[in-house]
């Protein structure tokens, strides 16, 4: 995965998942842009996939949600999911 995008602060969110403080953020791609309204990510700590509301706040997306987003989007939301969540099982 190519990281070489956008990597830093955000205003202070708490995660729907494991109600951790999340402060920043890392595009995946190399639009080397902030987040905005609207856009994914994937809790660090526990892999819970959110979207960034108006107010940049993380809200969870249900699987309705989640279903909507483009395939390609929905299959490297999950990837990552599934890297996080290894490396917590791997260190636990």
């Amino acid at each position: 995965m190519n990281l070489r995008g956008f990597h830093g602060q955000v205003p202070a969110s708490t995660c729907p998942g494991c109600k951790g403080l999340a402060t920043g953020a890392t595009s995946a791609d190399a639009n080397r842009r902030a987040p905005k309204a609207g856009d994914c990510t994937v809790c660090i700590e526990c892999g819970q996939i959110s979207q960034f509301s108006h107010e940049l706040e993380l809200v969870a997306l249900s699987d309705a949600e989640l279903l909507k987003l483009p395939a390609a989007v929905r299959q490297q939301l999950r990837a990552m999911r599934r890297a996080v969540r290894d490396r917590v099982e791997r260190l636990s």
